[in-house]
């Protein structure tokens, strides 16, 4: 974020929401290490807002400069970028449509168009990433679910590779 004057009155209200926790500074050379540190951690005020937030829903006592620029990393959405789409998926990104057969439930039998992730680098990185998320919400079993986007009981065939085997077969 710019250090305006702007941002930083910005900054000083968010640090001043932290009055009420322990040990918080009294001296205005102290404040201002803590501003100034908020400044130059944030991209963004919503960003700085986010920190301050998150500090007060998680400490009782008062940040440092460096406690906020860690917070501030640890806010941030990584920045690793995906490989390039193959010319398969590069409609959808990493994603292909096919038609799939349920195999369980109400639907079981029925053909239905799907999308799932493609065998490419960049669909086997979106896969990752979704049963990474699902692991970490649902137990490690997620993984064996296949990679249906939000659809495992189905199976199906796109250019002669069995789906929920992850396209190897």
């Amino acid at each position: 974020m710019n250090n305006n004057i702007s941002n930083q009155k910005f900054c000083t209200e968010q640090i001043e929401r932290m009055a009420g926790l322990n040990f918080f500074p009294t001296a205005g050379s102290a404040i201002i290490e803590l501003r100034d540190a908020l400044v130059k951690a944030s991209e963004t005020r919503d960003d700085a807002k986010a920190v301050v937030s998150a500090w007060l829903e998680s400490n009782k006592e008062r940040p440092t400069p460096s406690d906020i620029a860690s917070l501030a990393r640890s806010l941030r959405p990584p920045t690793e970028s995906l490989p390039p789409a193959c010319s398969q998926c590069a409609e959808l990104a990493g994603y292909i449509r096919t038609t799939v057969r349920i195999e369980r439930g109400v639907f079981a039998g029925e053909l239905r168009d799907a999308v799932v992730t493609c065998s490419c680098p960049r669909g086997l990185a979106l896969k990752g990433a979704y049963v990474k998320v699902r692991a970490d919400r649902d137990g490690a079993d997620v993984a064996q679910r296949g990679d249906l986007v939000g659809m495992a009981q189905v199976v199906g065939r796109f250019d002669g590779k069995n789906l929920a085997a992850g396209g190897d077969q």
